[in-house]
């Protein structure tokens, strides 16, 4: 089995670089695609806080955003950041790629930004991605367009808007929507239509 390349934490500083932010507003997008005040948000490979930030700041006092992800590099950038905001409404998570250590059906909103395609098995992840979601419950991924280009991972790495979509599916998210918020990449919102209940987490955590 080839395993899909996956982004060094060392090159952490490429994930904020100034013109990542213009070609892709991290509130802007998040807005648009739902996220609002109150709201309980799971940023699922949420590297430095690119998108943990400004979710912090959508949903507000009322809300919550957990941070997850499965470097104690990233998560500790999180952490620094969010005191220096002064967001007291972020938890910091270290997972697995397939194990999450929170309870199910925590969250109203799921971000996937541009981990799809890293994951080794990607419907083992989406199912555990899948079990913090409330029914109803939302995820908005991105992902990077499958051609060649100046940035991004290789090309061979990437899922077509097709192959992301099939994956959802087979998660139990149904496609509300599609969208290109640039040229380089994609977005797709999946709802989770609670017809599988059943859905747990292989690990069993309080």
């Amino acid at each position: 089995m080839t395993v899909p390349h996956k982004f060094d934490p060392a090159r952490l500083a490429r994930l904020e670089d100034p013109e990542r932010l213009r070609l892709l507003p991290a509130r802007d997008v998040m807005v648009d695609a739902g996220v609002a005040a109150g709201m309980s948000v799971a940023d699922v490979g949420c590297g430095p806080g690119f998108f943990t930030l400004p979710a912090a700041e959508i949903v507000g006092p009322s809300g919550r955003v957990y941070a997850i992800v499965i470097s104690p590099q990233m998560l500790q950038a999180v952490r620094e950041k969010a005191r220096e905001a002064g967001l007291g409404t972020i938890e910091t998570v270290l997972a697995e790629e397939a194990a999450v250590p929170l309870p199910g059906a925590i969250a109203q909103f799921a971000l996937l930004a541009f981990v799809l395609h890293e994951a080794v098995q990607p419907g083992i992840f989406l199912h555990e991605v899948v079990r913090l979601l409330r029914p109803g419950g939302h995820v908005l991924l991105l992902e990077w367009k499958k051609h060649e280009m100046p940035m991004g991972p290789p090309v061979r790495d990437r899922l077509t808007p097709e192959a992301a979509a099939d994956l959802l599916a087979e998660a139990d998210l149904r496609i509300v929507r599609q969208f290109e918020p640039n040229a380089y990449h994609y977005g797709l919102i999946g709802e989770r239509t609670g017809r599988n209940p059943a859905l747990r987490s292989l690990f069993r955590f309080p």
